[in-house]
């Protein structure tokens, strides 16, 4: 069988452990190699074999039905066909070995697959921060470039070059807190101190593209998205904004 499935790192509550995994959409489960699910329960390799026999020969489980050959490319470059076990077998040894750990994982498995099905992928959360970075780069780049172009820009328009950056960072990382369910809303302000409009926003953006280089791409729009995105802030729902 062909490897096909979304590879997934599942990393323990303390940060001491680190397994990899793969998530089986179609068949709403995950799979593991032996060696993978010795590390993510902290036991010699022999143990898991020993319970996945023990496991077969009561009838717990069938071994045809929670076990399958996938072609494993290897860190050597070549490919292997290796043994994977799926989430069934992977809690059932859990719980003979390490119970607190297989809750853990059953619970970490079922948001994995939820979000799969929800949105047709996985996110990685270490691909995302690696994305992070290089955004941060480009934009650390750009900052360069200005300053190699000799442009004379005041403390203030430094200031605020700094602060897209970090604006920018920030909303990637309410995107992913709200990705992943944990977005915490704190306190809202009762007295609106400014009222955003298309036509304000616009006059920002301008203002942004004439301390900044001026470059005619800089701003530009691709739809009326951002016009509508505006519109949907300030909508209400009896009497009541929908969002606070």
């Amino acid at each position: 069988m062909e490897e096909k499935n979304s590879i997934v790192i599942y990393q323990s509550d303390d940060g001491l452990v680190t397994m990899e995994a793969m998530v089986d959409a179609a068949n709403e489960t995950i799979w593991a190699t032996q060696k993978a699910i010795s590390t993510l329960f902290q036991v010699d390799r022999t143990v898991i074999t020993r319970h996945l026999k023990n496991v077969f020969s009561t009838g717990e489980l069938e071994e045809g039905s929670v076990c399958a050959i996938f072609a494993h490319t290897a860190q050597d470059g070549k490919t292997y066909n290796t043994k994977y076990y799926n989430l069934d077998a992977i809690i059932s040894v859990g719980y003979r070995v390490n119970s607190v750990r297989a809750t853990s994982f059953r619970k970490w498995s079922s948001s994995i697959l939820k979000e799969y099905m929800r949105h047709g992928y996985v996110v990685n959360r270490n691909v995302v921060s690696e994305q992070k970075y290089e955004d941060l780069k480009r934009a650390m780049g750009l900052l360069e470039n200005v300053f190699n172009k000799e442009l004379l820009l005041s403390s203030d328009q430094v200031t605020d070059l700094f602060d897209v950056i970090r604006d920018y960072t920030y909303a990637l990382d309410t995107l992913d807190a709200y990705d992943y369910q944990s977005l915490k809303i704190a306190d809202t302000t009762a007295p609106e101190r400014f009222h955003a409009t298309y036509e304000n926003a616009m006059e920002a953006i301008g203002s942004l593209k004439s301390n900044f280089g001026g470059s005619d791409l800089f701003g530009v729009e691709k739809d009326a998205s951002f016009h509508s995105s505006i519109g949907q802030i300030y909508q209400t729902w009896d009497g009541k904004d929908l969002y606070p």
